[in-house]
């Protein structure tokens, strides 16, 4: 579902905490293997969801009308359900708020984790540190 060629502007910033929580792993676990390590840091909390707010309103907007995200990667798939609950949330408790204001907040809040696989942690780890 992602278009091709596109990008975004928080993969940056969204690097950086990924380094930073690799480092992390690495300094508490210390002598464990390096596969250890990456699923660790890709499982650390994320301080938002690693989806620009458009992206995640266009996918929200298709969950509800009830698409199941079936062709989606598992990870990405896990993501936008957690965004998506909070959305209904939201929502529920304010029907006069907008979708695309209430992705905003969601996309923007903390994550539970940074919902990469540890391959792809891995590969961005080591792209980062190169």
């Amino acid at each position: 579902m992602k278009k091709l060629g596109s990008t975004a502007d928080f993969i940056p910033q969204r690097n950086k905490e990924l380094l930073e929580a690799f480092k992390q792993e690495l300094y508490q676990l210390g002598n464990i293997s390096n596969d250890r390590i990456f699923s660790r840091a890709a499982h650390r909390k994320a301080s938002r969801f690693w989806v620009s707010e458009q992206r995640a309103a266009v996918v929200v907007s298709k969950m509800l009308k009830g698409d199941r995200l079936l062709t989606m990667n598992r990870k990405k798939r896990e993501m936008y359900f957690e965004i998506f609950k909070r959305v209904r949330i939201l929502l529920e408790h304010n029907p006069h708020r907008t979708i695309s204001d209430a992705v905003f907040e969601v996309v923007n809040s903390p994550a539970p984790e940074f919902y990469l696989t540890d391959k792809s942690a891995r590969v961005l780890i080591y792209k980062i540190r190169a």
